[in-house]
């Protein structure tokens, strides 16, 4: 029983040097394995300080099991403050699993964290927030096609973190999920969900209590802490996921808010010239809830601009 922090450091084949501080919690009684990897995108701060909250907030006399807390997965990043990739090689981590022990940066990195820390787990929540340049309405996504019986636990864990959208992804869905750490740990028979609150670069006290508060329901109903989990009423399940795109470059303008409802058609926005001229009108390709945008207005072709939860 008792807390541990330090840090566990592992050095590739090709000599990258990966680093991860470790927080675990060994409980006073056995009970099951739960993982939390927060900062895997290294400026997604209300994730990574729910994360460091947990481990200081739980006494192991009252923890059933083992939790084991990264409490910034992709340390380069953090510390350059690099959005969405890491400095190294610039590859998004939350693209590049299950990864390589002889690949690039990133892709030791993430062979690192699910080989050597995730794998093993009986449950595995991912933080996430919306990055330097995104804002979010705050959400939860689950892998499906792991089997029905982790599919239906890692629903569970989505349903239990207590977040307003629920969305269901899988390899060959409308957004596929390939390269993700949910998906890579749910594929390895571990109930995983990937959890979203806050964003733009900012740390928010009040994104982060929604993640903390979401990680104890979840830790009492898996029955690794004291008390009854509260059952959330606010979860709405979609049916998959649909990412927006910048077909040209230019000036981005939204034409609806963060949480719109949309219908096929709908006027999402317009990509402007540098010199004013609408050089492309964007419209919903689906029905859904608008729950991400870029905050940004600059776009490269293929940028992206949106996230629809699909009814």
């Amino acid at each position: 029983m008792g807390k541990n922090a330090g840090w566990s450091e592992y050095t590739s084949s090709r000599g990258h040097k990966i680093t991860f501080p470790l927080a675990t919690i060994q409980g006073a009684n056995p009970g099951s394995r739960l993982t939390v990897t927060a900062g895997l995108h290294g400026c997604e701060y209300s994730g990574i300080a729910a994360a460091i909250e947990l481990f200081n907030y739980l006494d192991p006399a009252t923890v059933k099991g083992k939790i084991d807390i990264v409490t910034v997965a992709s340390v380069a990043a953090f510390y350059e403050k690099s959005a969405f990739v890491n400095p190294a090689d610039k590859k998004n981590p939350n693209r590049a699993f299950p990864g390589r022990e002889d690949g690039s940066y990133t892709e030791a990195q993430v062979y690192f964290l699910l080989n050597d820390i995730i794998r093993g787990s009986d449950f595995y929540l991912d933080l996430h927030c919306g990055d330097m340049i995104e804002i979010i309405e705050p959400f939860a996504l689950f892998h499906t096609g792991a089997g029905d019986a982790i599919d239906a636990k890692s629903s569970e864990l989505a349903f239990y973190y207590g977040l307003p959208n629920i969305i269901p992804t899988s390899f060959q869905g409308v957004w596929s999920d390939q390269g993700t750490s949910y998906a890579a740990a749910a594929e390895l028979g571990i109930p995983s969900a990937i959890v979203e609150a806050g964003g733009n670069g900012v740390l928010e006290q009040e994104a982060a209590d929604i993640h903390l508060k979401g990680l104890l329901n979840v830790l009492r109903h898996l029955k690794m802490i004291e008390g009854e989990a509260e059952v959330p009423d606010i979860g709405k399940y979609y049916a998959d996921f649909k990412w927006i795109y910048a077909p040209v470059p230019g000036l981005w303008s939204n034409s609806l808010p963060l949480g719109s409802l949309v219908m096929p058609g709908d006027r999402l926005g317009c990509v402007k010239d540098l010199f004013g001229t609408v050089i492309h009108n964007l419209t919903a390709p689906v029905a859904g809830k608008i729950v991400f945008m870029t905050s940004a207005a600059a776009m490269k072709e293929n940028d992206i601009i949106l996230g629809i939860a699909m009814n």
